[in-house]
């Protein structure tokens, strides 16, 4: 870098000679140079980058003079300027690794131009090092300090940087401390990535900063009685850049400060568990992505006395609540608690005579608590806060048996009786009854015969003797199902009159063997007399009673041998001990000796005339078609004496099916002979049938069936039918 040919050196030589000879001989001689301040660039430097020093220089001599560049007290570098000619350049040894530079235009006396020197690589060792340009006349210097350090952390502006220090060009990162980000001064989003400049600083450090949240902090107090007032001050401190404001939440609702403070309106139970929240706001929490940081926040806990009270049961099936208090089935045990709202949590003191549920202890659960007979149980609860005492609630435990007793109303009278008596079309009304049965909403269904007659009570508005029978009435709720009965007997008088074997009132008799009629009804009680009349005058010498296990009477009026004289209109009067006598009416008609009692006979006798008659149509049918042919006149044969065809001849089957075969064997017809053979069945056949017969095993016969797979039409060649012949 310092390499000077040896002519140009010789050249320095003798020049710094002359020129020490010159100052030797001119130590009082003005200076030849006015200097501006000399600076540096950048003013702090940093490890390994290159420091710049410049000053403008103005040539005041008209000889030649010598400009000197020193680093504390070494030249490194020497200009000599002479009028009217260009600036020369000595660059000395000197240790350090400079270069320096200035016009190349030719330079007079009152010029001014520039002069610099670099200095590169740096170190720490020329920290505070003077920089100066000077001539030899003494005052004729201009000088600065150099500044060298390293890229260090954190910036200016607080931001920390990894690695923490660095030389020119060291690639480093900008590193916020958690909860803080890093932003730009004009609020964009910071770049992490840094290095070191010439200037000892880091990249973009002036204009990055870490931006965090003020720390909140909300004062006042949480535990209030409910009906008070609530005080709260919200402060912030720290966080960068500076605080904006503060502000205050109530349930999530901004709330208006007085300075810092907010006052609440007198709270309610409702409002245990509101929190009330500080927040700090600068233009980092302002941001919606960090509106979350910055906060402080408290709940309230808003004391109140016990109120709405509460009695429960629990884990008993068989246990209902009534509006007169619990029911509670006698095998069954007990499992309450009882509560109340209120704010700390209640406390429970039960009390019930100890004779009905022993000893209950102080707590607001009790469970399997066996209850001996009906008793109240009372449970007081409270919690001793602002100022209030303690509340109650009672209800009446009814201990229910396990098995009740149904008991019975009929027509409204209650009774025991097992059995009741009803006259035919008197009403009757019947209900029943059983313990709680409105408590437990009790179903009472009465059923008689083992079918369901009606739900709740039954009314029967007029009874009738089919309404006689037992009625049972059956309840069923939650705590069992029970039944209980009445049998109804209903009287009547003698009803449903009926002549079991005649029509209606009508007995019609026949004058042959004995004839009678059979007479039966219905009556409660059976117990009763019967007169027979005809015409009004007694007949019982022909009237004889049956007696019946039932309520149905059979009585049967008979004459071994009727006769006319038996015709007539006759009355059959019942009497009871409970109603008057029931009179029945019905008529005897004694007809033709054809006329038999209406019972099987009747029958057998009318399916024997009809085949009688039947018999008789037919013989008349055949007369009548016997005496026809005899007058019908023969037709003569069209074939001539001398025909010679056999009786195969002269006949024609058709419709053979084509799927089977069958031959007809011939049959040698006798000339006297005036009858004609089937082919087939050998069925004979005379000339006086004409017309069409279908051949079956068992003859002809007039429709044309199947003949074992053959439909076979026989007719006789000379014999026209239906207009036409059956030749072809």
């Amino acid at each position: 870098m310092n390499c000077i040919s040896p002519a140009y050196t010789n050249i320095i030589k003798l020049w710094t000679f002359g020129v020490i000879v010159i100052y030797g001989s001119a130590v009082n001689a003005q200076a030849a140079f006015t200097f501006s301040a000399l600076s540096l660039q950048p003013p702090i430097s940093s490890v390994g980058s290159t420091a710049t020093a410049t000053c403008n220089v103005t040539y005041t001599g008209s000889t030649t003079s010598i400009l000197t560049w020193k680093i504390n007290d070494v030249v490194v570098g020497q200009y000599r300027i002479k009028n009217n000619e260009v600036p020369q350049y000595a660059n000395l040894a000197s240790g350090y690794d400079t270069s320096s530079s200035t016009t190349t235009s030719i330079v007079n006396t009152g010029d001014t131009f520039p002069m610099s020197l670099e200095i590169r690589n740096v170190n720490l060792t020329l920290n505070q090092a003077t920089v100066s340009l000077g001539c030899s006349v003494p005052g004729c210097i201009t000088q600065v300090q150099l500044h060298i350090k390293e890229c260090s952390s954190p910036t200016p502006n607080n931001v920390p940087v990894n690695p923490s220090s660095g030389v020119y060009n060291t690639q480093a990162n900008f590193q916020c401390s958690h909860g803080s980000t890093l932003f730009n001064m004009n609020g964009t989003t910071g770049n992490t990535a840094t290095k070191c400049l010439a200037t000892a600083e880091w990249e973009n450090e002036k204009i990055v900063q870490c931006w965090s949240a003020p720390t909140a902090t909300l004062i006042g107090n949480i535990t209030i009685c409910a009906g008070n007032i609530a005080t709260f001050q919200c402060t912030a401190t720290g966080g960068f850049p500076s605080l904006d404001r503060v502000e205050i939440y109530f349930r999530n609702q901004k709330q208006t400060l007085v300075g810092n403070t907010w006052t609440s309106n007198p709270l309610s139970s409702s409002n245990n568990g509101d929190i009330v929240e500080c927040r700090a706001i600068n233009s980092y929490t302002a941001m919606q992505e960090y509106s979350n940081l910055g906060r402080d926040n408290k709940t309230l806990i808003v004391h109140y006395t016990a109120k709405n009270p509460k009695f429960e049961t629990k884990f008993t099936d068989l246990l209902i609540n009534s509006s007169s208090g619990y029911l509670l089935r006698s095998d069954e045990t007990l499992t309450m608690n009882c509560s109340a709202d209120g704010n700390p949590a209640v406390t429970c003191t039960w009390s019930c005579s100890p004779t009905n549920c022993g000893s209950l202890p102080n707590t607001c659960g009790i469970n399997n608590v066996n209850v001996v007979g009906s008793t109240t149980i009372t449970c007081a609860v409270g919690n001793g806060v602002c100022g209030g005492g303690t509340t109650s609630i009672t209800h009446h435990i009814t201990v229910v048996a396990i098995t009740r007793v149904l008991y019975m109303v009929v027509d409204g009278t209650t009774t025991t009786a097992s059995s009741i008596t009803r006259n035919k079309t008197e009403s009757l009304s019947l209900a029943c009854g059983i313990q709680n049965q409105n408590e437990m909403n009790t179903l009472i269904v009465w059923k008689k015969d083992g079918f369901v007659r009606s739900i709740g009570s039954l009314y029967i508005p007029s009874v009738a003797s089919s309404d006689d029978g037992l009625y049972v009435c059956e309840t069923s709720d939650p705590f069992g199902n029970f039944s209980t009965s009445v049998s109804l007997t209903v009287l009547y008088p003698a009803e449903q009159f009926q002549i079991t074997n005649g029509l209606g009132t009508l007995c019609e008799w026949g004058t042959v063997g004995p004839q009678y009629c059979n007479i039966t009804f219905s009556l409660n009680p059976v117990t009763h007399s019967a007169i027979l009349k005809k015409n009004g005058l007694i007949a019982d010498n022909d009237f004889k009673y049956k007696p019946q296990s039932t309520n149905i009477q059979n009585y049967v009026f008979m004459k071994n041998q009727p006769t006319q004289n038996d015709t007539g209109s006759y009355t059959l009067t019942v009497t009871s001990s409970t109603f008057t006598p029931v009179i029945f009416s019905f008529t005897v008609l004694v007809s033709n000796p054809f006329v038999v009692p209406k019972d099987n006979t009747a029958t057998i006798v009318g399916a024997v005339l009809g085949s009688i008659i039947s018999i008789l149509l037919i013989i008349i049918a055949f007369l009548v078609v016997k005496l026809y042919r005899k007058k019908k006149p023969e037709t003569s044969h069209p074939r001539s004496e001398g025909n010679t065809n056999t009786a195969a001849d002269d006949y024609v089957e058709l419709n053979q099916p084509t799927n089977r075969s069958h031959t007809s064997q011939p049959v040698v017809r006798s000339q006297q002979s005036t009858n004609y053979e089937n082919l087939k069945n050998n069925v004979n056949v005379t000339r006086d049938e004409q017309g069409y017969a279908d051949i079956q095993g068992v003859g002809p016969s007039v429709a044309t069936t199947l003949n074992d797979g053959y439909e076979t039409f026989i007719g006789r060649k000379y014999e026209n039918t239906a207009g036409q012949s059956s030749s072809k």
